[in-house]
């Protein structure tokens, strides 16, 4: 897999080559990381085959924030959507679990949230509540063990209608806070 981070004034920040899972080691994290300035960016990605076919392209657009020294940052909230309760728990422990751009679920999940917050170089205090349309709310989610630096939280869906939703996420340190709303649907 290629990645290619460019601005939108087309200055090239990073283009980088990840191995084939088949050549890389167990413990090789997939990773790449790179110095943005605040502002959108696009990540164009290739995906090849061993023999250097390419399969697939794909492009994501996002704006890097600007993170204000003075307040808690939350730079990332990932849904990871298991399909059973035992893929639950080994996805609590598992670093390199895949999240999902997916913001429509069914009563049957039972979604996995982390949230990498920061405040300077420490980590956020984080929680999470789950609100309905009208921002009443619903459920303090339960915290279970983070991992590799990102809190996780429990969101067990069963028990609620369809319609919207939404999560209110709070970083707090040092009796500053910073909040975040994500919305998502809920379809049977």
């Amino acid at each position: 897999m290629s990645l290619e981070a460019v601005t939108f004034e087309g200055e090239k920040l990073q283009a980088s080559s990840l191995p084939a899972l088949r050549l890389s080691k167990p413990d090789d994290l997939a990773e790449v990381t790179f110095e943005a300035a605040p502002g959108p960016i696009q990540l164009a990605l290739q995906i090849r085959s061993g023999t250097d076919a390419l399969l697939d392209t794909d492009v994501h657009y996002f704006t890097v924030p600007r993170f204000d020294p003075g307040k808690p940052v939350i730079a990332a909230i990932e849904f990871v959507r298991p399909r059973s309760l035992p893929e639950f728990t080994a996805m609590q422990s598992d670093p390199l679990v895949m999240p999902t751009d997916v913001r429509d679920f069914l009563r049957q999940d039972r979604l996995l949230l982390r949230v990498r917050a920061f405040f300077g170089e420490q980590a956020a205090d984080v929680r999470m509540r789950l609100l309905n349309r009208s921002g009443e709310e619903l459920l303090l989610l339960r915290a279970v063990p983070g991992i590799a630096g990102a809190s996780q939280f429990e969101l067990p869906l069963a028990r609620y209608a369809r319609g919207e939703y939404r999560l209110e996420v709070r970083a707090s340190s040092g009796g500053v806070e910073t909040t975040q709303l994500l919305t998502f649907r809920l379809r049977g």
